[in-house]
């Protein structure tokens, strides 16, 4: 996965992570991905896709309209 900055600070939305999808010989983005794959937009794209510190204090930020399934994808470096 690699990260596309959208601006200054370390901000990681779905549209500012991509990856290289196998299946469709492509490089997508997460928000990309969701929609190919379950034909869904998401609520809020420009939010913050991953929380590292203090995922819970701000209950406002996190509520169901914005999470979507967990995928589990395999990273290897060669």
């Amino acid at each position: 996965m690699r990260y596309v900055s959208e601006r200054d600070d370390n901000f990681f939305s779905s549209h500012s992570c991509e990856f290289y999808w196998p299946e469709h010989n492509a490089t997508v983005s997460v928000y990309e991905y969701f929609f190919i794959k379950y034909g869904f937009e998401l609520n809020r794209p420009h939010d913050r896709l991953v929380y590292f510190d203090g995922a819970t204090d701000n209950y406002d930020m996190t509520d169901a309209s914005n999470l979507f399934p967990m995928e589990l994808t395999r990273v290897s470096i060669d």
